[in-house]
């Protein structure tokens, strides 16, 4: 990848770019300036073809940029991950050649932000349990339902929706809907506040009889629990470099505490209850990475093995933000300095995406879809 994201990153840190995110997370605004740079500056574009708009680098460059954003603003690296992955990708994958030439290029430009619509209260990510409904109509489809937590809601131009659908010949099954913001009948709520991630836009929605175009089904179809797995698999890849990010970023603010002359010409860092957190911190995060690196990309359907990856880069993002606010002491667990900051955040990327829990149970349907011949054999063997 040509290094123009990447230098123009070091030059906004240079500029103050972890200062910035610290006054966002204090004020909870949005952070609407850097987000229209970032996307004059290609952004968005990572990670895209050249022949739909994008600047011709591979998703693995799209990743490198998210970490890197993540170690300093992991709540810009939500936002531009959240409309890479849940606008722009399902519309260049999946939809139609109307829906493509009417769409990509605004949110390839950030010109119009993007949404992805799934989530529910008690159902969280698992398609087959959104009771959302959409039933089709002669000239339309008639949408009723809610979604909760939906991040990028307050400053969306559209939302791709999921829901359960009903097709005119009876014919049941999933859809995914882009929706315009302005549709009668859509009610955004008020933004909410999280404990990490300030200045990340979430809101819940509400729909009441809203009526979509008949060609504003995604792919001019239905859609298959498979197909909206690679859109989150992709997501969970992102949100895995950016738990790297966070991780990294911490460390970093970690080691210059503690290497800090102090009184008496002491340092924390020759402290070995430092050395030792230092260590395992740093040896994690070099395992989550190489984790990351070394797993499929090609087609977002290695399922299990995205879940692994996510699970682990997660809690190690999690383990090590913890590890180093409690070595840094009093200072750590002061409200508004970095390294708080980044443990805040790093909570959230446990949650979204697909929970922890979620992910534990995708890993798990490799033994649950043993035969019954496998599981009697453990437990002869007294194994649980």
């Amino acid at each position: 990848m040509e290094n123009s994201l990447m230098q123009y990153l070091q030059e906004l840190k240079k500029n103050g770019l972890d200062e910035q995110a610290t006054v966002f997370d204090r004020t909870n605004e949005f952070p609407l300036e850097l987000m229209k740079d970032l996307s004059r500056q290609g952004f968005i574009r990572c990670g895209f073809p050249k022949e739909i708009g994008g600047d011709g680098t591979s998703f693995k460059d799209h990743l490198d940029v998210i970490q890197e954003l993540s170690t300093s603003f992991p709540t810009l690296s939500s936002i531009f991950l959240t409309q890479s992955s849940f606008a722009v990708w399902p519309i260049y994958h999946f939809g139609t050649e109307e829906q493509k030439a009417t769409y990509l290029q605004p949110l390839l430009e950030g010109e119009i932000w993007g949404a992805f619509a799934l989530n529910e209260v008690g159902s969280g990510s698992q398609l087959s349990e959104v009771r959302t409904t959409s039933v089709e109509h002669s000239d339309h489809w008639l949408l009723n339902g809610a979604k909760a937590t939906i991040t990028n809601a307050p400053i969306a131009g559209l939302f791709m929706v999921a829901s359960k659908a009903k097709r005119l010949d009876g014919q049941e099954g999933y859809g995914i809907f882009i929706l315009d913001t302005k549709t009668p009948g859509l009610k955004i709520g008020p933004e909410t506040t999280e404990v990490g991630l300030h200045a990340l836009p979430v809101a819940d929605l509400e729909f009441r009889e809203v009526k979509i175009p008949k060609e504003n089904i995604l792919s001019g179809n239905l859609v298959n629990e498979e197909q909206v797995g690679m859109i989150f698999n992709r997501i969970r890849l992102a949100i895995a470099a950016q738990s790297i990010g966070i991780a990294k970023g911490a460390f970093g603010y970690g080691l210059k505490y503690v290497t800090k002359e102090r009184k008496f010409g002491l340092r924390l860092i020759n402290l070995i209850e430092c050395q030792k957190v230092l260590s395992d911190v740093v040896t994690d995060i070099e395992a989550a990475e190489s984790f990351l690196k070394n797993t499929d990309m090609l087609d977002y359907t290695a399922t299990v093995q995205i879940a692994k990856v996510k699970l682990f880069c997660t809690k190690t993002s999690i383990k090590a933000t913890e590890a180093l606010v409690a070595m840094t002491g009093g200072y750590g667990y002061t409200r508004n300095n970095v390294i708080e900051r980044f443990s805040r955040d790093a909570q959230v990327t446990g949650l979204y995406g697909g929970s922890t829990d979620a992910q534990k149970r995708i890993i798990s349907k490799i033994w649950l879809q043993s035969n019954d011949t496998t599981i009697e054999k453990n437990d002869e063997m007294g194994e649980e």
